[in-house]
């Protein structure tokens, strides 16, 4: 358990509760309630920044005395028991003083000395504890003006938090106004040619395994319904007649609605807020110096009462009757200084009480007047904002819900079609997977036995320090299984799909099923080849499927705007269009084919020179040349050009240095003739690679010739679609773009928010951080503070244990002595009686020895006389 430190702004107390680590602030709220008898619906509890206590929040730390949790309460309350308290509270203080002086001067008008110098220390520290105690309280004092400063400004940051909400929620208030505003005329064009989409969702059959696969069950008991019945039987209560009616009234009475009256409520409460006057304590600075300059006057005095007080038990070596009556006066004239000093603290008491009343009434007043009227303006104000919010996030579910209802007949062709689409791609998907796993696995295999081998051979040999890195294995870059896909597809087939189109002729352009090919898509081939190999073409299986891509797919955000009705995306087209994209390039490769398709390399210029050349005879007429000019003997160097096949180079001497060289020396005939046979065994390599390229340009014309009805077909439907439906299909990709932009910009929208809701989130965590870290530095400080108040009680008592031994010691002091005279006068009357009793028989003994010797004379006498 630790302590929980709360203060009472109303009433200026500070107290505490031990809470539990799994303690709710509903929990807190509840032994608040036991403590000061406020309901937990009246209290609100507030940290200094303004943040609310929610009553579900966990307790996650403690608070110290310093920064207490501001209590307040929400209705009035009575002042008079209040004042009652607080007169009982500064009666206790003050009677506390007057009575340890009445005490002490009691004691001062005893006669007798002897008591009054054993009495006096005792009263003495009597004195001396209600300056103490009278000390704190006006330390208590000053720290609960400054804690109910600080709860007044507390009230006022929550305040001014909410007015800060609230002209947030305006401004999207007045967002909203402008959105419904603009929106309109596209909503009215919403509700436009309903009558022919609810024949068209009356027209749309929904088989009975569809329902039951979409319900989760397996059973045929399901019997077929229409689309329309399967909308309207989520809500039997009203037509889809009646909530197009519904949505209609809710745009004329937002039409009809002022939202100026609202904006001006908001404005009278910002401007209710920021009255100086009542939102400040006017002098609280000047005062809380005041009270410090004050407390210091105080502590000085309670010094000097502490000097008073330890010259009073201070115990004097040796006393006697003389110097008792001096050092009883001496202490009588410090208890006079204590009563002065006494005096002035209970009058500065008094007066730090007084400054705390006048703080609590004054802001009493303003919780009943200004905070009163600013809150009750502020949530009339918030009100009115929820209840245009809930109006207008109702329209726009509504509205979203009729663009839903009026795509519907759309969506469920293009679902259907896509159904029939994935089932074809599974079965040929699949197929060409077992195909492809089972070859990889052979070449795996091949390449793993051919690596293995070598390593075999290699790891033995020297020379495996020259070759690193031989050793590396073949990684697995195939998957064996695949993983389930597909396997849960709604119950449709091609029949179903024919008899759709069947019987809604205007969906028919949402039902062409584009063929998989896969084995066309999947298709790979060496790029270097010289010739491209084109892939022949799949016919369709049914009428459905055809070599383009998907239309219901590849238009979708055309024909299914963003559903952020009425958002707060600015220049967002949300209105619906049943019109078709056009198609102004090749269909994307994922789905007529791969991108390897386009690596194909291009016959070159040279290639294509030769188709020309083919079905041209070879020229016959020999011309005349002239004489053969035989070069000289010299060895030719290899040229840098040159092949690796050893074709001879093309760099050959100029003519002018040909003829000096014929000048000065000509070849035999023989070496003629051997050159001749040189040079045409240099030449079979070129004329074997000319052959090949021949071939090769011979077998892409009967390619070309073999795909030149596919490519006149395609070339046709280009044409034809550029010549008569290119503007139209050039709007219609135009707002199928702007769709998407609009969509861009509402998912950019969200990102800024999620953005800020980030950095709030960041700020949040820094406050949090804050507060932890002077939590911490708050809590050693308090650890500190009760190190040295412990430490202070250390010394207090020992200072008290002193004193308590010198009064001791002094009393024993005096009670010897005391005892030591008394023991004295009664030796000495003792010695004086036994000197009496013996000068008594000494006189006695000297009696009875005159007797004594008048007998022995007379005895003497009587018998000289006899004889």
């Amino acid at each position: 358990m630790e302590f929980f430190y709360i203060f009472n702004v109303a009433s200026g107390h500070r107290f505490h509760v031990e809470v539990s680590p799994h303690w709710t602030a509903h929990d807190l709220q509840e032994n608040v309630r036991h403590l000061t008898g406020i309901r937990i619906d009246d209290q609100v509890l507030l940290r200094s920044s303004g943040e609310i206590l929610d009553s579900d929040d966990l307790m996650q730390c403690c608070n110290n005395a310093d920064d207490p949790v501001y209590l307040f309460q929400r209705s009035s309350r009575s002042d008079k028991e209040d004042n009652r308290l607080w007169e009982q509270e500064i009666n206790e203080i003050t009677s506390i003083i007057d009575i340890s002086i009445e005490n002490a001067s009691r004691l001062e008008q005893v006669p007798d000395m002897h008591t009054v110098y054993l009495g006096i220390p005792q009263r003495a520290r009597e004195c001396r504890a209600a300056s103490q105690t009278a000390i704190h309280s006006c330390a208590r004092f000053a720290e609960e003006h400054r804690l109910i400063h600080q709860g007044w400004m507390a009230l006022v940051n929550n305040m001014d938090n909410s007015i800060t909400r609230l002209r947030k929620r305006a401004a999207r208030f007045q967002h909203q106004v402008e959105k419904v505003q603009q929106q309109k005329e596209k909503a009215a064009a919403l509700l436009q040619g309903f009558e022919e989409v609810i024949r068209q969702l009356k027209q749309i059959r929904v088989p009975g395994p569809l329902l039951a696969h979409s319900r989760g069950h397996s059973d045929s008991s399901h019997s077929d319904i229409s689309l329309y019945t399967w909308i309207s039987a989520s809500d039997p209560q009203h037509t889809l007649q009646e909530l197009i009616h519904q949505v209609d009234e809710q745009l004329k009475n937002f039409g009809r609605m002022d939202a100026n009256s609202t904006v001006q409520s908001i404005e009278k409460v910002v401007e209710l807020s920021k009255d100086v006057n009542c939102r400040e304590i006017k002098g609280i600075n000047k005062r809380l110096s005041y009270l410090n300059h004050h407390l210091q006057q105080a502590e000085e005095r309670d010094k000097k009462i502490e000097r008073y007080t330890s010259k009073i038990v201070e115990t004097p070596s040796r006393i006697d009757q003389s110097s008792l009556e001096e050092l009883v006066s001496q202490h009588r004239h410090l208890m006079n200084q204590i009563y002065t000093e006494l005096k002035e603290i209970r009058l500065i008491c008094s007066r730090f009480f007084k400054s705390k009343l006048e703080v609590l009434t004054l802001l009493r007043a303003r919780l009943n007047s200004w905070i009163v009227r600013t809150y009750d303006r502020l949530h009339h104000a918030n009100n009115e904002v929820l209840v245009f919010e809930e109006k207008f996030t109702g329209l726009k579910q509504r509205l979203d819900l009729i663009r839903q209802i009026k795509e519907a007949p759309m969506m469920y062709a293009t679902a259907v079609s896509e159904v029939v689409r994935r089932s074809t791609f599974y079965k040929e998907f699949t197929s060409w997977h077992a195909l492809h796993a089972e070859k990889c696995a052979l070449f795996s295999d091949e390449e793993s036995e051919i690596r293995s081998q070598f390593s075999a051979k290699m790891e033995k040999h020297f020379l495996r320090v020259l070759f690193q890195g031989m050793f590396d294995t073949l990684p697995v870059f195939y998957i064996k299984s695949l993983p389930k896909f597909d396997e849960s597809l709604a119950p449709i087939d091609m029949d179903y799909l024919r008899e759709l189109a069947n019987s809604v002729e205007e969906l028919k352009q949402y039902m062409k099923v584009p063929a998989p090919h896969v084995f066309v898509r999947l298709g790979v081939r060496d790029p270097t080849l010289p010739s491209p190999v084109l892939p022949p073409a799949v016919p369709p299986e049914e009428s459905f499927f055809t070599a383009n891509v998907a239309f219901s797919m590849s238009t979708m955000a055309g024909n299914f705007p963003s559903t952020n009705w009425l958002s707060t995306d600015d220049g967002m087209d949300s209105s619906p269009s049943a019109l078709t994209a056009v198609l102004m390039a090749k269909s994307p490769l994922s789905r007529v084919g791969s991108s390897s398709s386009l690596n194909m390399p291009a016959p070159s210029l040279n290639q294509l020179s030769m188709l020309g050349e083919e079905d041209e005879p070879p020229s016959t007429s020999l011309a005349k040349s002239a004489p053969i000019e035989i070069p000289t003997p010299q060895p030719r160097q290899a040229s840098e050009k040159s092949s690796q096949f050893s074709t001879p180079d093309e760099h050959y001497t100029t003519a002018d240095t040909t003829a000096d060289l014929i000048e000065e020396r000509q070849f035999t005939v023989d070496d003629l003739i051997s050159r001749s046979q040189s040079f045409n065994e240099a030449l079979k390599p070129t004329v074997m690679e000319i052959l090949s390229i021949s071939k090769d340009m011979l077998a892409l014309r009967a390619d070309l010739i073999r795909n030149f009805d596919f490519l006149k077909e395609n070339y046709t439907r280009l044409e034809e679609l550029v010549g008569h439906t290119l503007t139209k299909r050039l709007r219609q990709t135009v707002d199928s773009y702007e769709t998407k932009l609009t969509e861009v910009m509402g998912k950019n929208d969200v990102l800024n928010d999620m953005l800020a809701k980030r950095d709030s989130e960041f700020q949040n965590l820094q406050v949090l951080h804050e507060d932890t870290k002077t939590s911490w530095s708050d809590e050693l400080a308090a650890k500190n503070a009760e190190l040295d108040k412990l430490r202070s009680e250390a010394e207090t008592l020992e200072a008290k244990v002193k004193s308590i031994k010198n009064d001791t010691f002094k009393e024993s002091i005096i009670a010897m002595e005391l005892e030591k005279n008394r023991l004295s006068t009664e030796y000495d009357e003792i010695v004086e009686a036994k000197d009496t009793e013996i000068r008594q028989l000494l006189n006695e003994l000297k009696k009875k020895r005159w007797k004594l010797f008048v007998s022995t004379q007379i005895h003497k006498a009587k018998l000289s006389g006899g004889m």
